[in-house]
């Protein structure tokens, strides 16, 4: 008797337990349904109440859960929570859990979070089950890139773009597929480790970012040994639009690495390049590029006038002519402005090459803005050069040499300061 009631008692018992979890079932379902009811209007309630039902076992309302924490609907994002919900979801083969996990690891705000190959692990599964949507294909794509595969980045991003099913989702795949090529994840955020990975496996992007930070003289990474190399790694792939940036590692290297040859030929070879295209600004480097090679001494002459600018006269025919049929000529004056600029790189240069005054020069160009003075020039200088004109034209002292003579006059005429009347025959030349 006893033994009898032993075993009416384990059934009931057990009875409860499974009227029990059908009835909590109940519940996680109802409450995962109120959540989807109030989502649009009230977001904060429905986050509560899918937590409530994926503690009480809804898978639904587990991925539910993961994406309010993923996106920060309703509550404040939180990775490590929605990771955590995603994983108890995918236990119970959630597919949309895989997608949010993939999500996380391949494209999130927040690059600590990152992992290239838990990211293609999760988005596998939905390509297998939808092999041509397009979403579940770019979501792979991004992924293959953060896990440092480029190569099946772009084949995979091709065939998003093909399944695109219009044009605003197909704008989406073709901008994502370009950053793709470059060795681009998506977002353009990443640890110091994946760029170290991922220039180590020739993506260019990372090449370049790195290759700036190492560049930047004010950040911490500064190395221009690294920079660089780098920067000749991102010019061989093709990115020649970095010369100009090499150039000036080169140039404003302060310790082994300055070689103002090096700097000269980059800026050069920009220019061979067509780095710049027509109307655009050039650098002030690339565009004094040719004082890299003048003695110090040259430049800091030069630095000299555009920091205070100069005025230069030449005589020009007016179109006139006296009545023995010379032609008349008028003077004019160009004034060129004082450039600041070119005057810091050209004193920077005589600095380099150790000219003794360029340093403290330098320092009064970037202080504040020079005094604007005039360049007076002496008609004396005029009848010098026509008097040793005279001699080639004579042959006095010299071998007669019509050309040279003329040439000198020519020359001669820019320090003139008044309208002049020449004869051709003054000049070897008759009418």
């Amino acid at each position: 008797m006893l033994g009898m009631w032993g075993v009416m008692k384990g059934i009931i018992i057990a009875l409860i337990l499974v009227a029990g979890s059908g009835l909590a079932r109940g519940d996680a379902d109802g409450l995962y349904r109120q959540g989807l009811a109030v989502f649009q209007e009230n977001p904060e309630k429905a986050c509560e109440l899918f937590v409530q039902a994926a503690e009480a076992g809804n898978v639904s309302a587990m991925a539910g859960a993961g994406h309010c924490y993923e996106t920060g609907t309703g509550t404040a994002v939180d990775y490590a929570k929605a990771i955590e919900w995603y994983e108890r979801a995918v236990s119970q083969n959630s597919l949309k859990a895989c997608e949010g996990l993939a999500r996380i690891y391949a494209s999130c705000s927040d690059p600590e979070f990152h992992d290239g190959e838990k990211a293609v692990k999760y988005a596998t599964p939905g390509v297998r089950k939808r092999p041509r949507d397009a979403e579940a294909l770019g979501l792979l794509a991004v992924a293959y890139a953060r896990n440092f595969e480029f190569e099946k980045a772009v084949v995979t991003a091709t065939k998003a773009l093909r399944n695109a099913g219009d044009i605003k989702t197909a704008k989406k795949m073709r901008v994502r597929l370009d950053c793709l090529k470059a060795g681009q994840p998506e977002p353009a955020l990443a640890t110091e480790i994946w760029y170290f990975q991922a220039a180590d496996k020739n993506a260019t992007w990372a090449m370049v970012e790195m290759a700036h930070r190492y560049a930047d003289r004010d950040g911490n990474l500064y190395n221009a040994g690294n920079a660089i190399q780098m920067f000749r790694k991102a010019i061989k792939a093709g990115r020649t639009d970095l010369l100009y940036l090499l150039g000036n590692v080169y140039f404003y290297a302060e310790n082994d690495y300055m070689d103002l040859d090096k700097a000269r030929e980059c800026y050069d070879q920009a220019v061979e390049a067509k780095c710049y295209k027509k109307g655009e600004k050039i650098p002030c480097e690339v565009r004094f590029r040719s004082n890299l090679s003048r003695p110090a001494k040259a430049c800091f002459l030069a630095a000299e006038k555009y920091r205070t600018g100069w005025t230069i006269q030449h005589q020009q025919e007016t179109g006139e002519y006296t009545t023995w049929g010379n032609p008349i000529y008028k003077t004019v004056t160009r004034r060129f402005e004082p450039n600041p600029e070119a005057a810091r790189f050209l004193f920077l240069i005589a600095h380099k090459k150790g000219h003794p005054s360029a340093g403290n020069q330098l320092k009064l160009v970037k202080d504040g803005p020079a005094h604007n003075t005039q360049v007076s020039i002496s008609n004396n200088e005029y009848r010098e050069t026509i008097t040793e004109a005279r001699k080639y034209e004579n042959g006095t002292g010299v071998a007669k040499d019509l050309n040279k003579a003329l040439r000198m006059r020519g020359g001669g005429l820019r320090f003139f300061t008044q309208p002049i009347k020449i004869h051709p025959c003054a000049m070897g030349r008759r009418l």
